[in-house]
């Protein structure tokens, strides 16, 4: 995952055993941020230059709160151990919700995962009721107003949400490939890529 922060000057990737990089410069030079796991990271979203979450294998979320310096475990409530291991997750959103004067950051992963964060300055995560138990899903997103959202995965599954994530539906979709990423513009339906280069 290589996302920016919204001034666009400040650039994260994230990876192999827990591998965080950070760039200042738009990636002229990248400097090493301790994770201190050593699980595979595969995604990571910034609300602005200094705040921001990464997740990725056995349920692990991190924050920062002072632009990567420091990684904290997240009270995600999906850690598993070596016998019983947690969801991978695959993507993290997270959105300024100008009503509650708070932001909030929602993860989708391994057996139709979905998670949230109501409010960025807690640590406690919770579940939200997926679509779909058997399916991964790999990408999640919403709208400005954070009340439609959507979240695409394996064999085409899209889970829908009218009500800000309190319940997800099945949305129906044309494909039967793994979809991977959404694009969201107002005013227009989600575009969604996937396996093959499928597109919806």
């Amino acid at each position: 995952a290589v996302p920016m922060e919204p001034s666009g000057l400040y650039v994260w990737v994230v990876g192999d055993q827990g591998a965080i990089f950070f760039s200042s410069d738009l990636g002229q030079t990248w400097v090493v941020q301790d994770s201190r796991i050593s699980d595979t990271l595969h995604t990571v979203a910034m609300l602005d230059n200094t705040t921001g979450f990464t997740a990725g294998a056995n349920g692990y979320i991190l924050k920062t709160t002072d632009s990567g310096q420091t990684w904290t475990f997240e009270q995600s409530g999906l850690v598993g151990n070596e016998f019983n291991p947690g969801p991978t997750l695959y993507e993290l959103s997270v959105y300024q919700n100008s009503t509650e004067g708070t932001a909030v950051v929602w993860a989708a992963g391994e057996g139709g995962t979905i998670a949230f964060l109501s409010d960025i300055s807690r640590s406690y995560w919770s579940q939200a009721a997926s679509c779909t138990s058997d399916k991964t899903l790999y990408t999640i997103a919403f709208r400005y107003t954070l009340q439609i959202g959507w979240a695409f995965g394996d064999s085409g599954i899209a889970c829908k949400t009218y009500d800000g994530g309190a319940n997800w539906g099945i949305d129906v979709t044309s494909t039967s490939v793994g979809m991977q990423r959404i694009a969201l513009w107002p005013g227009y339906d989600p575009i969604v890529v996937g396996e093959y280069g499928e597109m919806i």
